[in-house]
């Protein structure tokens, strides 16, 4: 081995070492610009410390074995085993390929190799948000798939404050010339770069010089302007889960507070209002309340001197948002003045109809919490988007959007203040966005409609919990809403598994379970079965955390039921066992009050089918168990008791009848052993 190839092998096994997660020989090869048949060479070489490997397949991910062993043991203060010792200082191995990726980043994630970039660019108001396309992993390049949703994970390994320093100047330079490309392709292709953790790991990545130059305001302008655009694409009508709106909301509002220091230029000043006003609608704790009157303000004074209509647009959204505020006297106030200010807009240019629909519905959102007349303004909202609608012809989904948005928020007040049954707007709701999802289906439309779906089945099984409670049987009207949900879910899951199969795998289990609790086996039992199959496969592939190892535990349990009801005792009995286990295991990790009552459930079950197949001492001891474990949770004193809904059965009430039971086991074993006694053979 000559000298070059001793530096390239040390190259390879670092970035084994450092990766978070099997990639190919293709991947590393591009990775570190050598040729796929030298890394082929070496991993032959070392290849009884590598899993997945096989000589000449460049396309398999390969990992180095032991990988867990050695962090469990440097978790817990020990040295690694004697055959880990070459893994060596993990933050040089995490630095050295770090540097690799960002140069990787710099060459290829450009239009010309990545086409659908720029996708969040051009001038376009936060309703009509461009669509963020779902791309699959294997859609594009191993490697620079890797790069970008790894960088910052390899960054926070980094500790050690020279190393620290040194990439510190140089992923701040990276993300400040490609933060929109990078946003944009990590949304895309899995969840967007948590640019919070970075700034955490390293405060001085946006920070700005004291006396900042106009290209340091005007670099740091680029990037704010990014992260506005791509959380308004995240915003839009849910497309996506609030953390990673919040996170980038979060940068993007400090860093235009620190560019607001440096300069008042106007336009400057708007965009800062706009991310703090962001940042305000993004949750709802005193703080953001604190966010969103500052945004007000700024709004304030830019109106004052230059009263445009485009400039009182923005105060008015700034009032909108932080008029949600509910603990604060003064978000009628203006929720009332973003109205106003929208009906003197809209009066002279009809495109501002849509920010006073959604004034109306945040002025009746604050009104009904002080429980007030709130119907004339759910009204007119709704019939605002009713003449949007009928009068864009279908040439324009936005509108139809905005009413099945206004239908779902009347549903939601309804519930609360009891306007009119909240089930109709639900039920008309799910009409509206139907009918969106198939005249314009897209990701973000299917994932609207999965979320009224979902709302729609809660208020109608709330209904039916109270026709239980008065005694009237119900058939299960909400179960096509379920299955409606549950294959637009498994669609969903199809196209963007990172983000859905979670989903659908608990959609199964609730539809399996809703089906069981009205006696519909037959129909329980292909969707449970589908979810245990794919659960038990990424459990063999040690892809399971502790939620979805539950999950894998009540589906099996749920499956156990089914069997039992069709008599298939054996299968039932198997079934158990496995869920009793998996259970088990989960309880071993976190002792949480779900999962005990999770245990407790598999136990019983466990201890039934064993009693149905006359094993009684074991069902006994299994009885015995899911008793303590309940015992264990009703006397917990630092647990938070909930109610459950009217037909489901409390602790206690589960309690009592694991008790009784129990009882009945232990009656049935003494008399099959006092019969036992009474047959057996007497001795001369």
């Amino acid at each position: 081995m000559n000298k070059s190839q001793a530096i390239m092998y040390s190259q390879i096994m670092k970035l084994l070492i450092a990766l978070e997660e099997p990639i190919s020989i293709n991947a590393i090869a591009a990775l570190l610009d050598v040729s796929t048949n030298d890394v082929n060479q070496f991993c032959v070489t070392i290849q009884s410390l590598l899993i997945g490997f096989t000589h000449n397949d460049n396309t398999s991910p390969i990992d180095l074995a032991g990988k867990k062993l050695h962090k469990r043991h440097l978790s817990n203060g020990l040295s690694p085993p004697l055959n880990l010792k070459y893994f060596g200082g993990l933050q040089e191995h995490d630095a050295f390929l770090l540097g690799h990726m960002m140069r990787h980043i710099e060459d290829h994630l450009k239009v010309a190799e990545v086409p659908f970039l720029g996708y969040t660019e051009g001038d376009w108001d936060i309703f009509y948000a461009p669509d963020i396309p779902r791309i699959l992993k294997g859609a594009v390049s191993e490697s620079l798939w890797y790069s970008c949703h790894y960088l910052v994970a390899h960054a926070l390994k980094i500790k050690e404050e020279h190393l620290k320093k040194k990439y510190t100047s140089i992923i701040r330079k990276l993300v400040f010339s490609l933060a929109r490309p990078l946003l944009e392709f990590t949304a895309s292709t899995g969840v967007v770069l948590d640019l919070d953790a970075l700034e955490k790991w390293s405060p001085k990545i946006f920070s700005l010089p004291a006396s900042p130059t106009s290209k340091d305001l005007k670099t740091a302008r680029g990037l704010g302007q990014s992260l506005t655009a791509m959380i308004a694409c995240l915003d839009h009508y849910m497309c996506r889960e609030t953390p990673e709106i919040n996170c980038l909301s979060r940068v993007c509002s400090r860093l235009y507070r620190r560019i607001c220091k440096g300069t008042l230029h106007p336009e400057i000043m708007m965009e800062a209002a706009v991310a703090i006003r962001h940042e305000d609608e993004c949750s709802c704790a005193d703080y953001n309340f604190g966010c969103g009157t500052e945004g007000v303000g700024i709004a304030a004074k830019i109106v004052k001197a230059d009263p445009t209509p485009a400039n009182k647009g923005v105060l008015a959204r700034c009032l909108r948002v932080t008029a949600q505020d509910l603990y604060r006297k003064r978000g009628v106030r203006m929720a009332e003045g973003a109205v106003s200010l929208y009906r003197r807009l809209a009066s002279e240019d009809q495109s501002y109809t849509l920010d006073l629909i959604r004034s109306l519905l945040t002025w009746v959102h604050v009104l009904s919490r002080k429980r007030l007349d709130v119907g004339p303004m759910l009204n007119e909202a709704l019939d605002l988007c009713r003449a949007l609608v009928s009068d864009s012809q279908g040439s324009s989904p936005i509108p139809t959007r905005e009413l099945a948005f206004a239908l779902l928020k009347a549903g939601d007040l309804s519930r609360r203040i009891e306007i009119d049954p909240p089930c109709d707007y639900y039920h008309e709701s799910s009409e509206v966005v139907r009918n969106l999802n198939a005249t314009w289906p897209s990701p973000k439309h299917a994932g609207w409609h999965l979320h009224v779906l979902k709302e729609t089945a809660t208020e109608m099984e709330a209904n039916s919990e109270a026709s239980y409670v008065r005694g009237i049987i119900t058939s299960g009207e909400a179960l096509p809403v379920y299955l409606e949900s549950l294959n637009l879910v498994r669609e969903l899951a199809r196209t963007d598994p990172a983000v859905y199969r979670a989903l659908a795998l608990s959609n199964m289990v609730n539809y399996g379970s809703l089906l069981i609790k009205h006696q519909r086996f037959d129909e329980a039992l292909p969707p449970l079965e589908e979810c245990v199959t794919i659960l038990s496969c990424q459990r063999d592939a040690g892809r399971l955390d502790l939620e979805t190892e539950s999950l894998l535990s009540d589906s099996l349990r749920l499956l156990s039921e089914c069997f039992t009801a069709q008599g298939k005792w054996a299968e039932a009995l198997s079934t158990a066992l496995e869920s009793k286990n998996a259970a088990e295991r989960v309880l071993k990790h976190d002792d949480d009050l779900m999962y005990q009552r999770d245990l407790g459930k598999a136990y019983k079950q466990y201890a039934l089918c064993l009693a149905a197949s006359d094993q009684l001492e074991t069902a006994l001891i299994y009885s015995a168990r899911a008793v303590a474990v309940y015992t264990s949770v009703i006397l917990d004193e630092g647990s938070e008791w909930h109610p459950p809904p009217p037909s489901e059965k409390s602790d206690e009430d589960l309690l009592e009848e694991l008790q009784l039971f129990h009882r009945l086991c232990v009656r049935r074993n003494n008399r099959k052993s006092r019969a036992l006694l009474t047959t057996a053979p007497t001795t001369a």
